[in-house]
C-alpha cells in the first residue's frame, strides 16, 4: 500500500466519521449557527430600519430648523425695520419739540425784550417829563414873577384850551 492511497477501512471510518460530525453538526451546530446568522441578520436589519428613520427624522428636522432660520431671519428683520421705523419717529419728535422748545424761548425772549423795552421807554418817558416839569417850572418862575405875569399867563392858557376844543368839536 501505498502512502498516497489510504486504506478502505481508514477511508470507512473517515467517512463515517464525517457523516457523524456532520450529522452532529446538522442537529446541534447548524440550528445554532443558523439561529445567530438570523438574528444577526434582523439586528442588522433593525438597525438599517433604524438609521433610515433616523436619517428621516434627521431630514425633517433639518427641514424645520431651516424653516424657523427663515422665520426667525424674518422676524429679525421685521423687528429691525420697526426699530429703525421708532428710532426715526423718536428723531422727528425729538426734533420737532427742541424747534417748538427753540420758538417758546424766542418769542418768551421776545416778550422780555418788549416789556424791558416799553418800561425802558415809560422810564425815560417819566424821567424826561420830570425834567421837563421841573424846567418848565424854573421857566415860569423866571418868567411870571409877579402876579400881572401869571395872570396874563393863565388867560392865554384858558383861551388855548378853548380854541383846540372848540376845533376838535
Amino acid at each position: 500500500m501505498s502512502l498516497l492511497q489510504p486504506d478502505s477501512g481508514l477511508l470507512f471510518w473517515m467517512l463515517l466519521s464525517f457523516l457523524i460530525i456532520l450529522a452532529l453538526l446538522a442537529k446541534y451546530g447548524f440550528p445554532v449557527i443558523t439561529k445567530m446568522v438570523n438574528q444577526r441578520k434582523e439586528y442588522i436589519d433593525k438597525s438599517i430600519a433604524e438609521a433610515k428613520k433616523a436619517a428621516e427624522k434627521m431630514e425633517r428636522l433639518k427641514t424645520e430648523s431651516d424653516t424657523i432660520i427663515a422665520q426667525a431671519y424674518k422676524q429679525q428683520q421685521e423687528i429691525i425695520k420697526e426699530g429703525k421705523a421708532i428710532c426715526e419717529k423718536m428723531i422727528a419728535d425729538a426734533k420737532n419739540d427742541a424747534y417748538k422748545e427753540k420758538q417758546r424761548v424766542i418769542d418768551q425772549t421776545l416778550e422780555q425784550i418788549k416789556a424791558e423795552k416799553e418800561k425802558a421807554l415809560s422810564e425815560i418817558k417819566a424821567s424826561v417829563l420830570d425834567i421837563s416839569i421841573r424846567i418848565a417850572e424854573q421857566v415860569l418862575r423866571k418868567e411870571l414873577e409877579s402876579k400881572q405875569q401869571q395872570k396874563e399867563y393863565s388867560a392865554r392858557l384858558i383861551d388855548e384850551i378853548l380854541k383846540s376844543e372848540n376845533r376838535k368839536s
